[in-house]
C-alpha cells in the first residue's frame, strides 16, 4: 500500500491523513509543553536570583570580616608597641638603680653562707 510507505513520491490520501494527524499531535504537545517550559524558565530565573544575591551576601560577609580582622591586628600592633615602649622605659628606670640590685645580691649572698654555715653546724651536733 502507498499509504503506508513514507517514502512514496506521490502522497497518498492516507498518508495527508497521517502528516495532519502528526501535525496535530505535535501542536497538542507543544501546547501542552508550553507550561512547563514557561514554568521551567521561572524556576531558572529564581535559582539566578538566589545565588546572585547570595554571592552578593557571601561578599558583603567577607568585606566585614577583614574589615574587622584588619582594624584587630591594626590595633593588636599598637599594643605591641606600647608594650615594647614601656618595658624599655621600665629597663631605663630600673637601670638607675643597679647599684642597690648589687648590694642586694651581696647581702643575699651572705645570708646565702650564713644559711649554709647553720645547716654545717646542725648537721654535725645532730648528724
Amino acid at each position: 500500500m502507498l499509504a503506508a510507505n513514507r517514502f512514496c513520491l506521490v502522497p497518498s490520501m492516507g498518508r495527508i491523513r497521517t502528516d495532519a494527524a502528526e501535525g496535530l499531535t505535535s501542536e497538542v504537545v507543544r501546547k501542552a509543553a508550553q507550561p512547563r517550559h514557561s514554568q521551567v524558565a521561572q524556576y531558572q530565573r529564581q535559582y539566578k536570583d538566589t545565588v546572585a544575591k547570595a554571592k552578593e551576601q557571601a561578599k558583603q560577609a567577607a568585606d566585614a570580616t577583614a574589615k574587622t580582622l584588619s582594624r584587630g591586628a591594626l590595633f593588636g600592633a599598637l599594643a605591641l608597641m606600647l608594650g615594647a615602649l614601656a618595658a624599655f622605659f621600665a629597663g631605663k628606670a630600673s637601670a638607675v638603680n643597679a647599684p642597690r640590685s648589687r648590694d642586694l645580691a651581696d647581702r643575699m649572698a651572705a645570708r646565702r653562707q650564713q644559711a649554709k654555715a647553720f645547716l654545717d653546724r646542725s648537721w654535725k651536733l645532730f648528724g
